[in-house]
């Protein structure tokens, strides 16, 4: 009973650093995949063209099957804007994918980052960029912690917030001053055990923010 009692205590001291620094944040950086969407989004367009191998497609092509947001998600992303709170979109998932959901919550381009598909002269998919930081993951100068560090170390951010579903997102807590795990849409339990705040939807962070 004791050893339960405090392993409570710890968990809500975590939780209440975490709230502190979430409060403080000057930047925000997002996954999308199963984080600010409901689903992998490039499984789910690998199913609207009926094929197991995605080729060329356009930024046409993709808004005409809306992301399908998780909810809340909209709601804060406005209230970080409210507070001129800028907003990134990380992801392992590729550019053209991932600019319907920077459209929909009024995301700048320039804060997106993705990888990028190279095209042959008939338009079928050859590569990718493998010099993007988000093409790999583990190394120094790859994955979601290396943009987080770029973004600190150019924009000057003190409060870098990441929020993400994933171990490649727990990864940007190296670089992060805040990782906070979200599973409203894939709850994975090594992300809840080693992160500060994990949480089940996007109303308790704004919340968080709206009462501070």
């Amino acid at each position: 009973m004791l050893e339960d009692e405090a392993a409570d205590s710890l968990t809500e001291n975590k939780e209440a650093r975490a709230k502190k620094l979430w409060q403080m944040a000057d930047a925000v950086c997002f996954d999308v995949d199963s984080t600010l969407c409901t689903c992998e989004m490039i499984d789910e367009f690998a199913k609207y063209l009926h094929c197991y191998e995605v080729v060329r497609f356009t930024e046409g092509t993709m808004n005409e099957k809306e992301p399908k947001l998780t909810s809340g998600g909209e709601a804060l992303v406005a209230e970080l804007h409210r507070r001129f709170i800028p907003v990134y979109l990380i992801s392992g998932s590729f550019f053209p994918v991932i600019l319907p959901v920077a459209k929909i919550l009024k995301i700048p381009e320039t804060n997106i980052y993705a990888n990028e598909m190279f095209f042959d002269e008939n338009g079928f998919c050859i590569g990718f960029d493998e010099t993007r930081a988000t093409s790999d993951s583990g190394f120094k100068d790859f994955g979601k912690a290396a943009v987080c560090r770029k973004l600190k170390d150019e924009k000057g951010y003190r409060n870098l917030v990441m929020i993400g579903d994933g171990m490649t997102d727990l990864e940007a807590s190296a670089q992060a001053d805040l990782f906070i795990g979200f599973g409203g849409n894939r709850c994975r339990d090594v992300v809840k055990r080693k992160t500060l705040w994990f949480t089940y939807n996007f109303g308790t962070l704004r919340t968080s923010l709206i009462n501070k």
